[in-house]
């Protein structure tokens, strides 16, 4: 149990941001558009980012900084700061499509699903040592488990479990 207290309205922002952040990231598994998909993985990271700057900006800085060294998500907070950078800053959240595989049986009609993943290289930026953690957390991988991973700790960092 970590050592922290939210405020109510510091609380109530968290709610309303990872809802939106949770309500992004469940419009990527219903779409094969990849407009609505940067679109979503954009709006997902930047309501994750928004959380994460703003638990590290508070009084309690230092605890939640700790925290996240040993929630082992350091790393994967960083890399989703560079995908919602990238998107405010230079270019939509960039990820690659891909289908998924087809199982047997199947039914008519049927569809393949698609599955977001991170480019595998994201491009030189100003932001290096985001691009360095996002390298390590994020590229290659599937954009939905990331995501809802971030979301998950944070959910926990604010109940007092993270």
């Amino acid at each position: 149990m970590q050592d922290h207290e939210l405020t109510p309205l510091t609380a109530s922002a968290i709610d309303y941001a990872l809802d939106g952040a949770r309500r992004a990231i469940a419009r990527l598994g219903g779409t094969s558009d990849p407009r609505v998909i940067a679109h979503a993985a954009a709006e997902a990271a930047f309501w994750i980012a928004a959380v994460d700057e703003g638990l590290g900006g508070k009084a309690e800085r230092g605890a939640y900084v700790e925290a996240r060294r040993q929630g082992a998500v350091d790393d994967l907070m960083t890399g989703i700061r560079f995908v919602r950078n990238a998107s405010v800053h230079s270019e939509l959240a960039r990820i690659a499509i891909s289908a998924g595989g087809l199982t047997i049986p199947f039914t008519v009609p049927f569809s393949i699903p698609v599955i977001p993943r991170w480019i595998d290289e994201a491009p030189p930026s100003g932001y290096e040592s985001q691009r360095r953690s996002y390298m390590r957390e994020l590229a290659g991988k599937d954009v939905v488990p990331t995501l809802e991973r971030a979301a998950d700790w944070l959910a926990q960092y604010q109940s007092g479990d993270g």
